[in-house]
Parts: C-alpha cells; structure tokens; sequence
C-alpha cells in the first residue's frame, strides 16, 4: 500500500484542478436526497442516485459524493470510489452540521487533502427498517425527538 491508497487499497485525495461533473448521493431516509438536490440547483450539476449513476455516470468521472453517515462510516462511499474520481465528499448525519469530520476522515480513510463536510440530516421512523430501526427506536430519548421534529 502506497501513501496514496487506503487501508482497502483504493486512492484516495483528490487530485489537483479537479472539476466535478455530477454529484452522486446514496440517501436512506431522503435527507442526503433533498441536500443533493439542493447542491445540484446551485451548481448546475446533475444529481444521481449512486445506483442510477452506475448507469448514467461513465467510470472515472469526477464527482461529489454525497452519503448518510452511520458510525461515522459515509454509506456507499467505497463503491463511489471504485467507480469515480472523488473530488469533494459530504456525510449526512444526526449530529450538527460541521461536526464529527474528523471521525469521518479517520473511519472512511480520507487524507487531509479530500474537501469533507458535513450536514444534519432528520430521522424518519417510517423509512427505516429492520436493525437500523430496532436500534433508533430504542434509543429514543432526546436526540431522536429533537430530530424527528426538526423543521426542514
């Protein structure tokens, strides 16, 4: 493994003069959805699910990445990587916008040079199911509350 690659073997960082072409998300409750299509207003990018970009999206394009973040993993990430140049990555997640990067850099394996953010996402009960579900539901309390009623 070179200083270019990650524990799983696949480059990371993002190359000089890097000009995104597309922004390509993997969304579970639909909140990365609604912030990829917000960036995509803004920028002028088309927005793909990760899953409609694998067909739409030629191999090796460089994009924004955009996941939902569960233990500080960003989802779908590896995949993105295998498939495109990632120029900038975004985390959506149940903590404040602009926490946990540093978490995300060290469990996703990205350098200093990778542009990460991250954003506040909601928690819908009703589009999560089986574990996930399980698990938040019995977490309840306070942060569950304060993001189920979280205005958009």
């Amino acid at each position: 493994m070179n200083k270019q690659e990650n524990s799983t073997g696949i480059p990371r960082g993002r190359r000089t003069n890097m000009e995104p072409k597309a922004i390509v998300y993997t969304s579970n409750t639909g909140y990365t959805a609604q912030y990829a299509q917000l960036l995509s207003k803004k920028t002028g990018l088309h927005a793909y699910s990760l899953e409609e970009a694998c067909e739409k999206v030629p191999k090796g394009t460089e994009v924004i990445y955009m996941g939902w973040i569960m233990a500080g993993k960003i989802q779908g990430f590896i995949t993105a990587l295998k498939q495109y140049q990632v120029a900038a990555v975004c985390g959506v997640g149940m903590n404040p916008t602009g926490s946990q990067i540093s978490v995300v850099r060290q469990v996703n394996g990205l350098g200093t040079d990778m542009p990460v953010f991250t954003l506040q996402g909601g928690l819908n009960m009703d589009k999560l199911h089986g574990f996930k579900k399980l698990i938040l539901k019995s977490m309840g309390g306070t942060m569950g509350r304060q993001l189920m009623a979280k205005q958009n």
